[in-house]
Formats: structure tokens, C-alpha cells, sequence
């Protein structure tokens, strides 16, 4: 069998993807023990029983985090500091979910950028400029300088 080159415009698209794709699975996996964590009980800033309470009970999220959490919680990237506490390491699995687009857009453009057999076209050089302006909104956007809402 005969080895095949891949073809030099697919390879950005596959270290975008396995990037994104391994830091989702490590992500779903920290959020899963951080969440089996909180639902035993055990050390957690928010309660999980009047968090669950109010869920159920129909309530809009903006008067869920009133009444459950408190001010440490109201900060960004409040998990960082209080990651021996379970809703944290939760929150942490879901940021890593999060900003696996982020991570995989800027490993993607790097390896545009660097790549030795770069074509000199125009093509090429929009290809880049575009992966750059992605990479960079979803930065900003998980920085929390710029919002959607």
C-alpha cells in the first residue's frame, strides 16, 4: 500500500479538531468527578439542595444565583482560588470545555502560520488572516471582554 499525502489544506482542520476533541474529553472528565463531588454533598460553595430546589421549582437563573451563591461566586474566575471545593472543580471541566475551540483555532493558525510548504497564494494568505480573526474573537470572548448578550 502506497503512503498517501495528506493534503496540505486538511492538515490545519485535523489539528484543529484533535485539539478541540482531547481538551473536550479532559474537560467532560473533570467536570464528571467535580460533579459526582457536589451531588455527594461534600465541600461545596453552593448548596446543592436549594440549588436543585430552585431548578425544579421554576425559578429564572438570574434569582437561582441570587439566592445560592454568594459573592466569591459573582467574581471571574472565581474556581481558581476555591478549586478544593467540588462546584468548582465542576466549573473548572466546563471552562476547559469551554475554551477547547479557543485552544484548537490558535494551534490551527500557528500551524498555518509556521507550516513549510505554506503556498504563497492569495488563498493561502486569506485562509490565515481568517483563522486569525476566529482565533482571536474566540479569545476575547473567553477572556469575557467581549460578549454576545
Amino acid at each position: 500500500m502506497k503512503n498517501k499525502k495528506i493534503n496540505s489544506l486538511i492538515v490545519p482542520a485535523i489539528i484543529f479538531g484533535e485539539t478541540s476533541f482531547w481538551f473536550t474529553v479532559l474537560g467532560v472528565l473533570i467536570g464528571i468527578i467535580g460533579l459526582g463531588w457536589y451531588l455527594i454533598g461534600n465541600s461545596c460553595l453552593i448548596s446543592p439542595k436549594s440549588l436543585v430546589n430552585d431548578i425544579w421549582s421554576g425559578e429564572i437563573s438570574l434569582s437561582i444565583w441570587q439566592n445560592t451563591s454568594s459573592e466569591i461566586i459573582r467574581q471571574n474566575f472565581w474556581f481558581i482560588k476555591h478549586i478544593h471545593f467540588s462546584d468548582s472543580l465542576a466549573f473548572l471541566g466546563i471552562v476547559i470545555c469551554g475554551i477547547a475551540g479557543m485552544i484548537g483555532s490558535w494551534a490551527s493558525f500557528f500551524y498555518m502560520l509556521f507550516s513549510k510548504n505554506r503556498k504563497k497564494g492569495s488563498k493561502a494568505k486569506i485562509f490565515l488572516y481568517l483563522e486569525f480573526i476566529i482565533a482571536s474573537i474566540l479569545l476575547i470572548s473567553v477572556l469575557g471582554i467581549g460578549t454576545m448578550h
